[in-house]
């Protein structure tokens, strides 16, 4: 007997994180700005952390994320 529960007729596994992902980038790709914000959601924190390795303060960190990501944002709409 399997250890994994049943799954029942239609029934859809979770989505992997790389999955969400993927139809996150594509729909922001299409101009919804929705997805666009649930990305900078799931990655606001990690990108801060690696800009504060780069600049002196939490502060110049937390301008440095936002404008990377509207870099990101602009960048986007131009290949739309």
């Amino acid at each position: 007997m399997s250890s994994t529960s049943p799954t029942h007729a239609g029934d859809q596994p979770e989505p992997t994180p790389r999955q969400v992902d993927h139809a996150l980038i594509r729909r922001a790709l299409e101009g919804d700005e929705d997805a666009f914000a649930d990305l900078v959601q799931r990655y606001e924190k990690r990108a801060k952390h690696v800009a504060r390795k780069m600049v002196p303060t939490d502060e110049d960190a937390q301008d440095l994320t936002q404008e990377a990501f509207q870099i990101g944002r602009a960048s986007w709409r131009e290949s739309g």
